[in-house]
């Protein structure tokens, strides 16, 4: 196993293996995405639900909810999302703090995938370049 001497190191690291754009990208969905389900174990918990109780609410299955918050299989419909964003703030709105930053995790979620979605289909369009067109 590999030991690194501190954060700075782990940087540099990252930097030599994500050269490549594409791989950095991959890197950095996948660290969004743990991040999203880590914040729905942490809500789900917090709002004192267990996954059968959730998947209840959600009208899916418990093994659904064990997929989503383990990360085995992490494709998400958005209307499971949004559903799932409704289901956790009805239990957890007292709390802004926590409700904020599951909010802020799931539009970046969905930043992130339409970027990549679009990407991959063809459909990117680089924000900066359609500025300049328009500005000029």
């Amino acid at each position: 196993m590999i030991k690194l001497k501190d954060d700075s190191s782990f940087e540099n690291l990252k930097e030599n293996v994500f050269k490549d754009e594409e791989e950095k990208e991959y890197y950095e969905s996948m660290q969004l995405l743990r991040e999203l389900q880590k914040l729905i174990i942490g809500t789900r918990i917090k709002a004192g639900l267990s996954q059968a109780e959730l998947a209840n609410k959600l009208n899916t299955t418990q093994s659904c909810i064990s997929r989503l918050e383990s990360g085995d299989e992490f494709n998400p419909e958005f209307k499971t999302l949004v559903k799932l964003v409704h289901v956790l703030n009805e239990n957890i709105e007292n709390d802004d703090e926590f409700y904020e930053a599951f909010k802020e995790i799931i539009k970046n979620s969905i930043q992130e995938a339409a970027v990549i979605f679009n990407k991959n289909t063809g459909k990117y369009k680089d924000k900066n370049k359609e500025r300049k067109r328009v500005e000029v």
